[in-house]
């Protein structure tokens, strides 16, 4: 759900190579950041966090390939409650679930739980 198209390039993440570089399919589920967007040009992702150094191969970044769980749209609104740091719910199934909860602002989510 996105008003324009947007690019991501192969070297757009954390210690990225041309040699190293994670090979996507197209149709694969990747969390991304906003680099770049400008009204004349597709808009520019990126999966590279500057808060961290560590490498897109170890698995411990936020951003990069959603790989397994179950992807579905919200509305908005219930997007934007998943998003507070009280959430009931979220609380709620914490207490009995293991679970990876990865939701945008546009209202996808991506959740992995077992």
């Amino acid at each position: 759900r996105a008003p324009m198209p947007a690019y991501l390039p192969h070297l757009a993440f954390n210690s990225a190579t041309r040699r190293n570089r994670p090979a996507l399919e197209v149709g694969s589920l990747v969390c991304t950041r906003v680099h770049a967007a400008r009204p004349d040009l597709d808009t520019e992702l990126t999966c590279a966090d500057p808060e961290t150094k560590k490498s897109w191969t170890t698995g411990e970044v936020l951003l990069g390939e959603l790989k397994g769980g179950l992807s579905f749209e919200l509305p908005l609104s219930a997007a934007q409650r998943l998003l507070d740091s009280d959430c009931f719910v979220l609380d709620r199934l914490g207490r009995d679930f293991a679970y990876e909860l990865t939701v945008g602002v546009n209202g996808r989510v991506w959740l992995s739980a077992g």
